[in-house]
């Protein structure tokens, strides 16, 4: 919300229609399985370890991607385009792979490629 009243008049300058198909099912199919499970494609936790590893890379990445948010608003550079570009696919992949749901691993895989395809096309035209 705060990058669209503060960039109202951005223009999404990739016109890669793959890779923006690509992007939106990716980032709401991981959102969506983020909340959603269905039976055995979702085993969950094996260990206190692995659940650590969940909570505590998900803040920690969390945080990280707070900070380079403020430091995007204070001057936009690519290596912070990619930083809020990579890090929520980090967040997606380390909750996939740590609860063993086959469905959100996927959907980030696909985010991953679209996402980080289209903030790169933006930042380089």
């Amino acid at each position: 919300i705060v990058y669209a009243v503060k960039y109202k008049d951005a223009v999404n300058k990739c016109t890669d229609k793959w890779a923006l198909v690509m992007e939106q099912i990716g980032r709401y199919g991981s959102m969506f399985f983020m909340v959603f499970t269905f039976g055995s494609l979702t085993q969950g936790w094996a260990s206190v370890t692995e659940f650590m590893v969940y909570l505590l890379g998900s803040m920690l990445l969390m945080v990280a991607y707070w900070i380079v948010w403020m430091l995007y608003f204070d001057e936009v550079s690519m290596w912070k385009s990619m930083a809020l570009a990579i890090i929520p696919v980090c967040i997606f992949l380390i909750c996939g792979v740590t609860l063993r749901h086959v469905l959100l691993i996927i959907s980030a895989v696909v985010f991953a490629v679209g996402h980080i395809y289209v903030t790169r096309k933006n930042m380089v035209c």
